[in-house]
This record gives C-alpha cells, sequence and structure tokens, in this order.
C-alpha cells in the first residue's frame, strides 16, 4: 500500500454509535457492531469552512436516522416481533426532511460536498438523506436540464441486477427495468426501452459527463469484500460505499439471463482519485 492510501486510512473518522443500554435506552443507537459508519479521508482543515460545515451535517443526519430507525424499529417490535420494515425506514427518513436535517437537497454532477470517496453507508436511505443518491429504490438517479435533457446524476449497484465487474476500475452495469427481481406487478416483462435512467446514462456518454457510483458490498468469510451481492440477508453483512465518479464509455443491448433484451453500460472509473483497498472493507 502506498504512504498516501496508509496515511488516508490512518486518519479515518469512525462513526461509532454508543452500546445498547437498558438505562439510557432514548439515546442509543443500533448495535455498535454492525451499525456504524466509515468517514474516510484527511481531517477537517483547521477553521470554519463551508465544506466542514457540510461534512459535519451529514454525521449528523446519518446519526440522526439511525436513531429515529431504532426506535421506530424497537417500537415495531414491542407490537408485532418483527425485525425492521421497509416502512421503518421510510418513517425514519421523512422525519429528518420534516426537522429539515436533509443534506444536499439540490441535485447535482460530481462529488457531494461533505462526503468522500470511500465513505461508507449502511442502509439505501442514508444514501438519499445525504444526497449521493436520491432515490429510495431506483438505481438510476438523473435530472432533467433546462433545454429539457435529461442527465444521470449518480447509480448505486445494488444486486438487484445482473451486473459485471471487470477490474475494480470498470463496471458493466445493466439498463433499468423489466427486471424480475426487481417487479412489483404481475406484468409480462418486456424488453428494456431507452427511457428515464437508461436514456440518462446514454446523454452522460454522449456528453461525457461523468456519474457518481456507489457500490452494495458483502463481505466474505476470506475478508475480502464481494460486489453487488444478492443473498445479503443479516444486518451487517452488507454496506454501500461511495466509489467516486465514473465516464460512461460505451452501451449495447444483449438477450438478458430472462430472455428479454437489455441494455447494458460500461463504465469507467476516472484516473486519479483515491484508490481505495478493496480487501480491507
Amino acid at each position: 500500500m502506498s504512504n498516501v492510501n496508509r496515511n488516508r486510512r490512518d486518519e479515518r473518522v469512525l462513526l461509532n454509535p454508543p452500546k445498547l443500554s437498558k438505562c439510557n435506552e432514548k439515546k442509543v443507537l443500533p448495535d455498535a457492531g454492525s451499525q456504524k459508519v466509515m468517514f474516510t479521508g484527511h481531517k477537517d482543515e483547521a477553521g470554519v469552512t463551508e465544506w466542514s460545515i457540510r461534512r459535519r451535517e451529514v454525521k449528523e443526519a446519518v446519526y440522526l436516522y439511525r436513531e429515529n430507525l431504532y426506535k421506530f424499529s424497537r417500537e415495531r417490535r414491542k407490537k408485532c416481533k418483527d425485525g425492521t420494515h421497509w416502512s421503518d425506514h421510510l418513517k425514519a427518513a421523512k422525519l429528518l426532511e420534516k426537522q429539515g436535517r436533509w443534506v444536499n437537497r439540490s441535485k447535482q454532477f460530481g462529488h457531494v460536498p461533505g462526503i468522500r470517496i470511500g465513505d461508507e453507508f449502511l442502509w439505501r436511505a442514508e444514501l438519499k438523506i445525504v444526497g449521493l443518491h436520491n432515490q429510495f429504490i431506483n438505481g438510476i438517479d438523473y435530472m432533467r436540464l433546462p433545454n429539457e435533457k435529461i442527465l444521470a446524476t449518480s447509480i448505486v449497484d445494488s444486486g438487484r441486477y445482473a451486473n459485471g465487474v471487470g477490474s475494480f476500475n470498470t463496471m458493466v452495469y445493466c439498463g433499468q427495468g423489466e427486471n424480475p427481481n426487481a417487479q412489483t406487478g404481475n406484468g409480462k416483462l418486456k424488453d428494456q426501452k431507452l427511457e428515464r435512467g437508461n436514456l440518462a446514462l446514454k446523454n452522460n456518454m454522449e456528453a461525457k459527463v461523468p456519474v457518481r457510483v456507489i457500490r452494495k458490498f458483502k463481505k466474505n468469510y476470506a475478508g475480502c469484500a464481494s460486489v453487488g451481492a444478492r443473498t445479503m440477508k443479516k444486518i451487517g453483512d452488507y454496506k454501500y460505499v461511495y466509489d467516486g465518479l465514473y465516464f460512461v464509455d460505451s452501451l449495447w443491448k444483449e438477450r438478458g439471463s430472462f430472455g428479454k433484451m437489455v441494455f447494458k453500460f460500461l463504465l469507467k472509473r476516472i484516473p486519479g482519485q483515491l484508490d481505495l483497498n478493496w480487501r480491507k472493507l
């Protein structure tokens, strides 16, 4: 490992929630072993800057989100002895929004203020409340320009689609829509269309505008991280890691594993960004 990477790892700021306590349940967060958030990079520079203020707001938003999530999950278990439900995540996020604690509310291209490459998040909703990816479910987020053209701002490789990884600097991202792993209705599957997120990624390729990439990781028993695993069930088995900016290099169509035509996008990581040691994530 280079000295630069070693120094950056040594300077990580670990957000480690307090352990559970029966006598102080109102202030606790979920299990410190599985609910931690890792924020990487150099410490904030001396003095108060706009970026460092935003950094602090990001950390506070994540803490408050988890505090609310634990509260709602605990209430649910008392009533029905069930685990955390998606509605708990939505309630926790919406409460923060009502309190004005969401960060980076406006969609934007490039890096997001207050967030560094290598930052780790446990829950998908956390990406939205800090402005890294402004979709609760959809893997492609995009914005409409004044000329009505749409461009993608970020993507999440969550394992719901058959994405591929050639190396940790390239990836093949499957287009949006008509995925049996993400279907909510009983409609018949069709070929993917060049619309919404798919059209946005094509436009990014033509305009040479990079997108933010967030990867979902599962740790295996050898201590190595696997990308976009689809068998993650236990809390703490996975996390979302901000991987930096990628250019959309090319696109094509091919027949997917479920028999319909899908779009595939080749993404290449922009050189010169912080290199992450995936084996130690």
